[in-house]
């Protein structure tokens, strides 16, 4: 039957309101379909609220969000991670005299030395890996720092019981916790354990507190022991609003799943022969049987196709025949606006380019040095009040080496140092501590006497400029461009014309 036909067909008032049902059913299906990606709930938040969370959402709901889809995986914490961990928090301590004084060899040695090893003893990579993840995953970071003098130990404070609203003289940031924290300790045993670890003002206002001679739950903490950091002055998790574009990708990837199921599923209809004047060649039964042999021989060599059998020829009916070519960019596009929304490049994931990843990793460098100078400031306090004394006083810098410019950062300082710079910063940006390199160069020169017996190869290192004729070495024929031999075959055409 043609459409002319079919659209003449008059059909009975029941099977009309059946079609129309049918029909209406089919819109508010169709229409769920492509709202259940704007509604879906992930984890229990659904993208209202992920975005009412982020607009306008306290502090506490942010920090919570922020949480749970770093543990939940995925891109989120992939970029938490590669900014916490793009230093290799390579670090110069260097000793510096007051005005015009002077200071004996001894002093500088002994306090240079135990400082060296207090910081070495430390483990500062790891430590600062762990302030800058908790502060871009909470928004900031509270700590408290523990009596130790052959280290430093760092313990955590939780960040819903603590707070920083205030500064000393010094710029320091004052932090105040709240003792009620520890009536969310259970059982009364343990609490007990980890009230020891706090300072004794602690100790004594929970104490009080219980009794009910204070009725101020916060306790200030010393700007001393105390430490504080966020970005850029404020508390909010930095890379918040990248979790919308996240879960974009996810049902990207959903959908072209979707679809990739539907290009490899197929129908097989398998028609029943029967004479020309409507009269059956086989009966239901045996219909019912073919069909049942046709499951039999299909159902383990492809799970995705159906079987449908009916009365005429046997045909395959591909459910989807073409795929959308532009479904794959899109996913791409995606997933690009994820890095874009938090300003890195995707190519640092997943490089494609270098030369859009080589800018974006400056930028990535000019982004952490910010949070790393003011660990640099933190170390440097720490380190005076211990070891410096009178006119001597210390000042500790992470240097700007990423684990993506070492190689470059090394080279740049070699070259600084044969120009009689310091010696110190190539090795510290290679990835040796102040202690190791004196320690390794006394065993090399003084116990194994290595300098007597390896002597270097000559380079522009070790070269005098009585050696050093200039300009680059001379390549290999096979090294050479063509350009370069066709340049060398005329000159020496030349100079043979100019002997004849």
């Amino acid at each position: 039957m043609d459409n002319k036909s079919l659209s003449n067909f008059e059909l009975d008032e029941a099977t009309q309101k059946r079609l129309s049902q049918y029909e209406a059913l089919n819109g508010v299906i169709a229409q769920g379909a492509r709202d259940s990606y704007r509604t879906r709930a992930v984890g229990g938040y659904s993208r209202s609220a992920i975005t009412r969370i982020i607009q306008s959402g306290s502090l506490t709901s942010k920090i919570e969000m922020s949480r749970y889809f770093f543990n939940r995986d995925g891109f989120y914490k992939r970029l938490l991670i590669h900014y916490s961990t793009f230093l290799t928090y390579s670090g110069v301590l260097v000793p510096e005299a007051l005005g015009k004084h002077k200071i004996s060899e001894g002093a500088l040695k002994k306090r240079y030395t135990d400082s060296l090893h207090y910081l070495e003893n430390s483990n500062l990579n790891s430590l600062f890996q762990h302030i800058v993840l908790a502060t871009l995953t909470q928004g900031s970071y509270y700590g408290i720092r523990l009596e130790d003098d052959k280290r430093l130990v760092v313990m955590d404070l939780p960040i819903e019981y603590s707070r920083s609203r205030l500064k000393n003289k010094l710029d320091q940031p004052i932090v105040e916790v709240n003792v009620l924290y520890f009536n969310s300790l259970y059982p009364a045993a343990h609490r007990e354990s980890v009230l020891k670890a706090y300072p004794k003002e602690v100790i004594k206002a929970y104490r009080e507190y219980g009794r009910g001679d204070i009725t101020n739950p916060w306790v200030m903490l010393s700007a001393e022991e105390s430490i504080y950091f966020n970005f850029y002055d404020t508390n909010v998790p930095m890379f918040l609003s990248i979790i919308p574009t996240t879960l974009d990708y996810d049902d990207a990837v959903t959908r072209q799943a979707e679809r990739e199921i539907e290009e490899i599923k197929r129908v097989i209809v398998q028609k029943i022969p029967h004479t020309s004047d409507g009269n059956l060649i086989f009966e239901p039964v045996e219909a019912a049987e073919m069909h049942k042999g046709a499951v039999a021989a299909l159902q383990g060599s492809n799970p995705n196709t159906s079987v449908m059998t009916t009365y005429g020829d046997v045909e395959a009916i591909n459910t989807k025949v073409n795929s959308d070519p532009a479904s794959t960019n899109n996913i791409q596009k995606m997933k690009d606006n994820i890095y874009n929304t938090a300003g890195a490049s995707s190519q640092v994931f997943s490089a494609t380019g270098n030369i859009a990843m080589e800018n974006s990793l400056k930028n990535d460098l000019a982004f952490i040095m910010t949070f790393a100078d003011s660990l640099s400031a933190w170390i440097t306090h720490i380190v005076n009040n211990k070891f410096g004394y009178g006119n001597l006083r210390f000042k500790y810098t992470i240097l700007p080496v990423s684990h993506y410019n070492r190689a470059d950062y090394v080279t740049q300082a070699m070259s600084m140092a044969a120009a009689g710079y310091s010696y110190i910063i190539p090795a510290v940006a290679f990835g040796y501590s102040q202690k190791d390199l004196v320690s390794l160069k006394d065993l090399e020169n003084k116990l194994l006497k290595l300098d007597e017996r390896l002597i270097p190869l000559q380079s522009s290192y070790t070269q005098s400029a009585k050696d050093n004729s200039g300009g680059r070495p001379n390549l290999d024929q096979e090294d050479k461009t063509d350009k370069t031999i066709q340049n060398e075959t005329a000159a020496e055409v030349e100079s043979y014309r100019r002997t004849e």
